[in-house]
């Protein structure tokens, strides 16, 4: 009995050891792939290779993964190594640059107002895998273009949607690029107040009429989950439509991550309106 405890026992440690070494690997690994990629050369994409396909089995974080992929595919291309570029295409990444690229594209139609192709491009996004920063820039495509065609129904829709992403903000899915290094443990505030999509979608409330009927659903939320933030959100903007506006940003205030005189915590970086 013992020696098979002892023999547990060192499977446990071996495999604790193996995943504190192939974490340290795997950053180290990326490090060196990280100054290889810089140089730009056909001899540091050949060793970058050997180094990204003998981690490629290898556990990795999510944003580790995401960094290998990218690396992978920019690596495949430089050595024309068509069969590992293939195999690489069943890979997923919501940062693909084919979706990114794609959405920037659909910017750039819709800058010289070609409507329709922009449209058409955004139509190409498959939404279910794209990263939530492109999938707002996406939506409020939609919601620019929308506007400019004096399509109400989808302006609205599409100002729905982007409301729906902002309780997501504490998470990593947006503090990850929102954060500031200074502070890392702390969220960063929301300007719900200002946002241009919330504005527009309370000018909206206002001129459809439906701002009584988004308070009422909103407040029957809450009265189940006081908690519920996007209830509270949505409820605040009715009330600004309503013409209650010391009211409506009350309700706004209350959220924790919403940014006010009161509340101190910090702005975040990298935070400007597109388009």
């Amino acid at each position: 009995m013992a020696m098979k405890f002892l023999g547990l026992a060192s499977v446990l440690l071996a495999v604790v050891a193996f995943s504190q070494f192939t974490v340290g690997t795997v950053e180290e690994r990326l490090a060196e792939v990280r100054k290889l990629d810089s140089a730009g050369t056909r001899v540091a994409a050949v060793k970058a290779a050997g180094i990204l396909k003998g981690i490629s089995r290898t556990p990795m974080e999510p944003e580790q993964r995401d960094d290998w992929l990218r690396f992978s595919r920019d690596t495949a291309i430089r050595t024309a190594d068509a069969e590992w570029l293939k195999e690489l295409s069943n890979e997923k990444n919501g940062f693909s640059t084919e979706h990114v690229y794609t959405v920037l594209l659909a910017y750039g139609k819709l800058s010289v107002g070609d409507y329709e192709a922009a449209e058409t491009l955004l139509d190409s996004v498959k939404m279910d895998e794209i990263n939530p920063r492109d999938s707002r820039r996406a939506e409020a495509l939609r919601v620019r273009i929308a506007a400019l065609k004096g399509d109400k129904a989808t302006e609205r829709e599409y100002l729905e949607k982007m409301i729906e992403h902002l309780p997501k903000w504490p998470g990593p899915g947006c503090q990850t690029c929102h954060d500031i290094a200074s502070k890392p443990d702390a969220v960063t505030s929301l300007p719900l107040k200002t946002l241009w999509f919330a504005e527009q979608y309370v000018e909206l409330l206002r001129e459809s009429g439906d701002a009584e009927k988004v308070r009422l659903e909103s407040e029957a939320i809450l009265k189940r989950d006081p908690n519920d933030d996007l209830a509270k959100m949505r409820l605040g903007y009715a009330l600004r439509a309503l013409g209650e506006t010391a009211r409506g940003d009350a309700v706004l205030d209350s959220i924790p991550y919403s940014e006010s005189d009161g509340n101190l915590s910090p702005k975040p970086r990298m935070f400007f309106a597109f388009p």
